[in-house]
């Protein structure tokens, strides 16, 4: 839909744009794409930034909750992303392969593997 592109970088406390548009003033699929964008635009290399570490991307995202995203719709965001995770195996910093059994979505550096 054109409404939810057009909004889709508007933000909860007003700072967005194109309109500065605030909390419930933004189109409902506008907030969900806004989530998605902006996880996509901080975990992807661009001309003007390399990705950021996954957790990192997560620990951004919880700061910025309150004011620039919707929190309910950003917690649905981080836990659906975090279950699909468990059960993948990953090189740990030891260089040896864990399969994640938990994440704390709070702490996202905070994964249990086994």
């Amino acid at each position: 839909m054109a409404l939810t592109a057009l909004q889709h970088h508007e933000r909860e406390d007003g700072q967005g744009y194109p309109h500065k548009l605030k909390g419930s003033n933004i189109y409902y699929l506008s907030k969900i794409v806004a989530i998605a964008d902006v996880f996509h635009a901080m975990s992807s290399d661009r001309v003007y930034h390399q990705a950021m570490p996954f957790y990192k991307v997560i620990e951004q995202m919880n700061r910025d909750v309150f004011g620039k995203i919707n929190p309910k719709m950003l917690l649905v965001f981080i836990n659906q992303l975090m279950g699909t995770l468990v059960g993948k195996e990953v090189m740990l910093t030891n260089q040896q392969i864990g399969t994640i059994i938990m994440i704390n979505p709070y702490e996202p550096k905070l994964i249990q593997v086994s």
